[in-house]
């Protein structure tokens, strides 16, 4: 090989970082072609859904609610609360499963194609950067240029541009954890008003401008935990972006040499393009987030030479080495079934809970005292569990049958008023004649009647009274 190119990548360290560990910067150039118009289409309709659904209510609740503080969530309109430890549970195993699932699938194509991170720097702050700076050498040559009025000028209008796509962003995020109501009754009043909110979205703010602005690639090969879990979940049939060395190799370094008989020419658009600084050449990576940019770029220069394009393609490891690949394996039907053990029992979980639970119990120190020869007195408490995100009131009494052969409720409270999420214990007697008791006991009903915000539920409750044989 004669002198080394300019795009040429270093094989001992990271492209995003000098021989003495510094940061080096990223100037992608701008690529174009299938992947890149489908990606765009994608990224305006996910940057919509990302924004838009804190937003969005359902029946007078948000349609995503996180609410950490309050530990109450609402996901697509399935309400729980923090302490209801089985249901957060199989959500959380439905996402990593998920997680499992697409990757054995698709490999990492949430991260090109999905992912809020390359969503919002793709679409929104490299287009901004590109606007006030040029594309790709360009704005290398500029950020090298010296220091002048115009270009201190360029710098800070499109970091107050930054800056505004950040607050947009920061206070949709704020939303998906307070509600979109309460987003914008701060916004209307003084940040002295709600400090402690003012200063979370202040401290959000930051990290999201220091993230997309400047961080960028960084937080995908550094902080991301993804990228090292799919060293687990891929394996050589799993879909990557990947290079096909038997058709490129040997390389053309030079176009005109007609010795090299390879369809890689080595020109390094592929290089040129990519957001996290690889050669997909190398083979695959795990800063490789699969954002296609390379295909595109090389599938480019393969139409201008007329050659047939694909030299760098979505497939897997043996499909790039042309062996037999199975994209369904058994690790995906046990992704699946266990996916579908998961989801049954939310499903089921779900349907079987008690929006308000209410269970009385009869204390049994003493399990009963005598009032007189005649009248035999149990004492309960009952308790009423709320796991709606409202108020409601309870009411209990004794059926109509059971107060005409003589049995009495005394309750210190008529009419209980249990906050949303609450849980709350009520002492209640019930008095009754001896000559009641079969062996020594008698099943009664205990009427409850919840009234909510816009309707009343009632239901019976057997409970047994006891008293001497």
């Amino acid at each position: 090989m004669s002198a080394k190119h300019l795009f040429e990548l270093p094989e001992e360290r990271l492209a995003t970082t000098t021989s003495s560990g510094k940061r080096k910067y990223l100037y992608p150039a701008i690529v174009s072609g299938y992947f890149r118009h489908l990606r765009t289409k994608l990224y305006y309709v996910l940057i919509v859904i990302f924004l838009g659904l804190p937003w969005i209510t359902v029946a007078g609740q948000p349609l995503i609610l996180l609410d950490v503080y309050h530990r109450k969530f609402i996901v697509f309109g399935i309400q729980f609360w923090a302490h209801e430890a089985p249901i957060l549970v199989l959500v959380f195993l439905c996402f990593v499963i998920g997680i499992a699932l697409i990757t054995a699938l698709f490999g990492r194509v949430w991260c090109g194609f999905a992912c809020p991170q390359t969503v919002f720097i793709d679409a929104v702050f490299s287009r901004i950067e590109s606007f006030f700076e040029g594309k790709g050498l360009a704005r290398k040559r500029f950020d090298e240029s010296r220091v002048s009025l115009k270009k201190i000028l360029i710098k800070s209008a499109k970091w107050a541009c930054f800056f505004l796509a950040s607050l947009v962003i920061t206070n949709s995020f704020l939303a998906y954890f307070v509600g979109a109501e309460r987003v914008i009754n701060m916004i209307q009043h003084s940040p002295l008003d709600n400090m402690t909110s003012f200063l979370v979205v202040f401290v959000s703010l930051l990290i999201i401008l220091f993230n997309f602005g400047w961080f960028r690639e960084q937080f995908c090969i550094i902080a991301c935990p993804y990228g090292r879990l799919q060293s687990v979940l891929m394996d050589d049939d799993s879909l990557v972006v990947g290079y096909d060395a038997k058709r490129g190799e040997p390389r053309k370094e030079d176009a005109k040499d007609n010795s090299f008989t390879g369809d890689c020419i080595n020109c390094y658009r592929c290089v040129q393009v990519c957001p996290t600084g690889i050669d997909i050449r190398r083979g695959t990576q795990m800063e490789c987030i699969m954002c296609s940019a390379c295909v595109d770029a090389c599938d480019t220069v393969m139409t201008k030479l007329k050659k047939q394009t694909g030299l760098i393609r979505f497939d897997s490891e043996n499909g790039l080495k042309q062996q037999a690949t199975k994209r369904i394996k058994n690790r995906f039907w046990v992704y699946l079934v266990l996916l579908s053990i998961v989801l049954s029992a939310l499903s089921y979980s779900l349907s079987h809970r008690e929006s308000v639970a209410v269970f009385a119990k009869r204390l049994s120190n003493p399990p009963y005292s005598e009032i007189n020869e005649t009248l035999i007195q149990n004492h309960f408490t009952l308790k009423i569990t709320n796991q709606n995100f409202y108020n409601i009131l309870a009411s209990y009494d004794l059926s109509d049958d059971d107060i005409q052969k003589g049995i009495r409720l005394i309750k210190p409270i008529k009419r209980i008023h249990i906050k949303a999420g609450k849980t709350d214990n009520y002492s209640f007697f019930i008095r009754f004649p001896k000559t009641l008791l079969d062996q020594g006991r008698q099943s009664i009903q205990l009427k409850q009647i919840i009234q909510s915000r816009s309707d009343q539920v009632e239901s019976n409750q057997e409970i047994i009274i006891i008293g001497p044989r």
